[in-house]
């Protein structure tokens, strides 16, 4: 299985956010946490950046509007 550890982010869940690490194990969410290690995992930094597991619906309707 491929594992991707997103590191630094800004996680927000459903009771807030925080700083933390979303490991991802093929196409699951295996663990979100403040400081997650998995040796072998590919690492994606994500400091700066919101990371939402789960938060994106693939049956929304989402209407992108040019400004220009």
């Amino acid at each position: 299985m491929s594992l991707i550890l997103i590191k630094n982010g800004t996680v927000g869940k459903a009771d807030g956010a925080f700083r933390g690490d979303v490991l991802i194990d093929g196409e699951k969410i295996r663990e979100v946490g403040p400081c997650i290690e998995h040796e072998g995992a590919f690492v994606v930094d994500a400091e700066g950046r919101y990371v939402v597991p789960g938060g994106v619906d693939p049956h929304t309707l989402v209407s992108l509007v040019s400004a220009g």
